[in-house]
């Protein structure tokens, strides 16, 4: 029984990470997927269409993971409108220089014409 089982069902080796970056998408997953099919199939015959094929799954990718990024990103900003402690301390570590030794920084944003500090609340839109 279990060579039947095992010749209609043969296992599969397949990666699980523990945890995705927070904006992974399954549309950014597929196109890495296909991207991964495609090179191997590129590896093992090496023809043009293949290098074609390759090529676009590549750029898909790099496009779904472009778009998954801003849509974050996006969403986060739209959450943290609210809060203005909250959106400074998520976005301060992206906006400060690593070589900066002046640890003191201050953001400045320009909303509406005003200019708005990370010591102010920010005003509704």
């Amino acid at each position: 029984m279990k060579d039947i089982v095992d010749e209609c069902f043969p296992l599969k080796k397949m990666r699980v990470r523990s945890e995705d970056v927070p904006y992974m998408t399954t549309s950014w997953k597929n196109a890495i997927r296909a991207k991964r099919r495609a090179t191997s199939k590129y590896y093992k015959d090496e023809s043009a269409h293949n290098w074609e094929v390759k090529q676009r799954c590549c750029n898909e990718a790099t496009r779904q993971r472009r778009i998954a990024i801003k849509q974050y990103w996006k969403k986060k900003a739209n959450e943290l409108t609210t809060n203005s402690k909250e959106f400074f301390k998520t976005f301060k570590p992206f906006l400060e220089s690593k070589t900066c030794t002046n640890k003191q920084a201050e953001i400045n944003f320009k909303v509406n014409g005003t200019v708005v500090s990370d010591k102010q609340p920010l005003p509704r839109l």
